[in-house]
């Protein structure tokens, strides 16, 4: 398991160096966010750089000052693997080699082109590695939030989002407390962007961490079992959410909120072609057959609900073969960003596929367009999650 922190005093010092903008104190759990995945280098800047590796045994904390800039990579030696970093301070190339299973790194004014890093870093590989942020998780949903959500939407919407993104958060930390890392930093799980303290002064910004701080503590349980809720969330449902278990198999979400405006929104209604010929390319990557896949046999929809969003999709192949996926596996084989939702129909129109749909993101829980709507009526955030968790309560942790 990863450690985290070098010592105590260099824990505080990281809650307290960013407290202006964000309540935190020792009991502040930290979330491990891998901002960076199978890497063969990685390039920053920073200030007063602490250097910790994880080996046996640990030779302690190396402090390098007046950085420049620096490079981590991995190189292999003798069958053995090395961390190697090249900096430059004081306008003098340096180069130092630790033999650590992970690498630690702590700083101030941490930056990667021109994009504030959190102050801890955790470098974990062989010779591709991750690139894991250490962050508060007050701090962290901060970052999320921003992300997540337009920082000018109403202040209640902003507090049901901050709410079910530490909920998420929390959740998932337990899930995945033995991994190296709890959360990634896209649409995987949320999206994430460190917020610097000079950047936390923005007007904007203040809405966010307002919200985040009128909350803070406030998480969403399930009411059978006060458990704390792995609250999934998406941008635009399209008219109804839809239940975890319609779109994953598994899960304790309901569906079935009905929200008017969000058929009416500009971005609700879209369409997508993809020549066929690219469908079986992205369909062969992902079923990695010897035998082509070569049309889309059939959908099935989810009914139970009168949401008709695309719970199986058939692939036919070459050979006669067909193979069933969820809606949800075929979205991610085509891209989330062009099959926006499973709520969609297709039709063949040449050599291309058509496909007509509504909504945006998988359709469980939260919908943030509807959401905004919610808080535009003066609906508060209490409302909102009621809304959209109907088998859940709010706590306080």
């Amino acid at each position: 398991m990863v450690r985290i922190g070098f010592t105590a005093a260099v824990a505080s010092f990281l809650i307290v160096l960013d407290s202006g903008y964000v309540k935190a104190d020792s009991a502040t759990e930290n979330v491990r966010v891998r901002i960076e995945s199978s890497r063969n280098e990685f390039h920053f800047s920073g200030l007063d750089v602490q250097i910790q590796g994880v080996s046996l045994p640990s030779l302690g904390v190396q402090r390098l000052t007046g950085i420049q800039s620096l490079q981590v990579t991995r190189e292999r030696k003798n069958s053995k693997l090395y961390w190697v970093l090249n900096y430059e301070t004081h306008g003098q190339k340096q180069k130092r080699v630790f033999g650590y299973n992970e690498l630690h790194i702590q700083g101030a004014s941490l930056l990667k082109s021109g994009q504030a890093l959190p102050h801890e870093l955790i470098f974990i590989g062989k010779e591709k590695f991750d690139v894991i942020a250490v962050v508060p998780l007050e701090q962290y949903l901060v970052g999320v939030v921003s992300n997540e959500m337009p920082q000018s939407w109403p202040i209640e919407a902003l507090k049901a989002q901050a709410i079910a993104a530490r909920s998420y958060t929390l959740a998932v930390m337990k899930e995945r407390a033995k991994r190296t890392y709890h959360v990634e930093s896209t649409i995987h799980d949320q999206v994430f962007k460190y917020v610097s303290q000079a950047f936390a002064l923005s007007p904007q910004m203040s809405r966010v961490i307002e919200a985040v701080q009128a909350t803070q503590g406030q998480i969403l349980v399930g009411k059978s079992n006060s458990a704390v809720l792995k609250a999934y969330y998406h941008a635009d449902c399209g008219g109804k959410t839809a239940s975890s278990r319609s779109v994953w198999g598994n899960g304790n979400l309901v569906g079935g909120a009905v929200d008017q405006s969000c058929p009416s929104t500009s971005k609700s209604r879209w369409t997508f072609q993809i020549q066929k010929e690219k469908l079986r390319e992205k369909l062969r990557a992902l079923f990695k057959f010897s035998v082509n896949p070569m049309r889309i046999a059939s959908l099935d929809f989810n009914h139970s609900q009168q949401d008709s969003r695309v719970q199986r999709v058939t692939v036919g192949f070459e050979n006669g073969l067909k193979k069933s996926i969820s809606g949800q596996e075929f979205r991610q084989a085509l891209g989330f960003s062009e099959l926006r939702s499973t709520k969609f129909r297709v039709t063949e129109k040449g050599d291309q596929y058509l496909f007509m749909g509504a909504g945006f993101g998988h359709g469980v829980g939260l919908c943030q367009w509807g959401t905004k709507s919610m808080a535009e009526k003066g609906q508060s955030h209490i409302e909102i999650l009621r809304h959209y968790y109907s088998e859940s309560g709010i706590s306080r942790l």
